[in-house]
């Protein structure tokens, strides 16, 4: 491997990503290294990750990884993000919502204006039709130890410092209609609302902590007595009065 120069790995990595298995555990690892090669060549592997969702796979946690990872290595190559292939429920079309802010977020040379305005209509459709799906989807696409983006700058702390109050309106309608989250992955997933610590909801009102405003602290209250939730709403709204 330390003999190959940079166009032989990344032909190297291109293959080996195009061939890997729906739960393979490499594949997230392969997808950074492409993306550190900034090869063009590596775009098929880019897309084959960014244009199906296996939510059968055995390795939830990869699937989020691998599908962050390839929008992002799409960027630079793609002049619109590429799009999935079979789109058929709600928890799909959110996915690919989300990849389309992904997409936008890593373009090169795109100005600040111009991404909010390429992602208003995606946000608007998380926060209406598709909203039972999008807080789920944020939290597979989101987790810090899945979706580490190549540059070493969480996913999350990207959303946070470009769309705090789309995140906090969809964080907050998920919260007061948690009875009606769905998830892409089904019983496996964390749709199910009050699943106990680590789920959904103590992901929703985790993030809320970080984006909320005064309004957000009245809503957090109502759960501070709740047995299941009430110490991380607390915490939460320790954040957003004491910050």
């Amino acid at each position: 491997m330390e003999a190959l120069d940079s166009e032989q790995r990344a032909s190297l990595f291109t293959m080996a990503a195009l061939g890997a298995p729906p739960d393979g555990f490499w594949t997230d690892w392969l997808l950074r290294r492409l993306i550190e090669l900034a090869d063009r060549r590596a775009l098929p592997a880019f897309e084959r990750w960014a244009t199906h969702l296996d939510k059968y796979a055995a390795f939830i946690q990869g699937v989020g990884s691998c599908y962050a990872l390839a929008m992002e290595g799409c960027a630079p190559f793609l002049a619109t993000p590429p799009m999935l292939k079979e789109p058929r429920s709600q928890n799909e079309e959110a996915w690919q919502c989300y990849g389309g802010l992904i997409f936008w977020l890593h373009r090169p040379g795109a100005a600040d204006a111009d991404i909010a305005e390429r992602c208003a209509p995606l946000w608007r459709r998380l926060i209406t039709d598709l909203a039972p799906a999008a807080a789920d989807a944020l939290y597979w696409l989101s987790q810090p130890y899945v979706a580490v983006a190549a540059d070493g700058k969480p996913l999350l702390r990207q959303m946070i410092g470009s769309f705090r109050e789309e995140l906090r309106n969809i964080l907050e309608w998920s919260l007061e209609h948690h009875n009606s989250l769905t998830s892409i992955f089904g019983e496996r997933g964390h749709g199910l609302p009050l699943r106990g610590h680590g789920g959904l909801v103590d992901y929703i009102i985790d993030i809320l902590g970080y984006v909320g405003d005064a309004d957000t602290v009245e809503l957090l209250r109502n759960y501070v007595d709740n047995p299941i939730l009430g110490s991380i709403a607390i915490k939460s709204i320790q954040k957003l009065t004491e910050g």
